[in-house]
């Protein structure tokens, strides 16, 4: 378990990125730009024959989470899946 400690010196036990649901993203990108880390690409999926790709996220670094849950914060459907570590 990972505690981080906020300026008035309280106590918050991070969560870290463990999951994104692609099938629910709408790719929307807002994960993508609350996070500080990059932990974020684009990603297009071909899955429909009558219709263009969709854009939707991918996790591209998440060794490089730094759990401050911006990302599940601006998330419009809940794609995002943390866990403490």
């Amino acid at each position: 378990m990972s505690v981080a400690v906020t300026k008035s010196g309280g106590e918050w036990v991070q969560r870290f990125i463990v999951d994104l649901d692609q099938d629910e993203c709408m790719g929307c990108a807002r994960c993508y730009k609350a996070c500080p880390a990059d932990v974020f690409e684009p990603y297009f999926i071909d899955d429909n024959e009558d219709d263009d790709p969709r854009t939707v996220m991918s996790i591209a670094n998440d060794g490089d989470c730094r759990g401050c849950e911006a990302c599940e914060k601006v998330c419009p459907r809940n794609c995002i899946t943390l866990e403490e570590v």
